[in-house]
């Protein structure tokens, strides 16, 4: 992921959050929907998720449960602890800020 976009990202969902926290006071409830199993490596010199390790869809062809979207190179394999963890944590760390 490239950092502009990242960095967009980051300013978004801050600023989500400080519209999130106002809803919440006033009862009202967000629901997100996310896609994280869908992402791109080609543009990244520095990819989260390595090739060959069983960690994108491709490495370990029947491991992916889900619709592949479009040719299925973008997804990861969920099921592998490490994706998995990853994930996790990140989605703790954004409920948690």
């Amino acid at each position: 992921m490239k950092r502009t976009f990242l960095l967009h990202l980051l300013i978004a969902l801050t600023l989500g959050g400080a519209v999130i926290a106002g809803q919440n006071g006033a009862g009202v409830k967000v629901i997100d929907d996310v896609m994280p199993n869908h992402m791109t490596d080609n543009n990244n010199p520095e990819p989260l998720f390595l090739r060959g390790r069983n960690e994108w869809r491709h490495d370990c062809e029947p491991c992916d449960k889900g619709d592949v979207f479009l040719d299925g190179k973008a997804n990861l394999n969920t099921d592998n602890p490490r994706v998995f963890e990853t994930f996790n944590s990140e989605f703790i760390n954004l409920r948690d800020h």
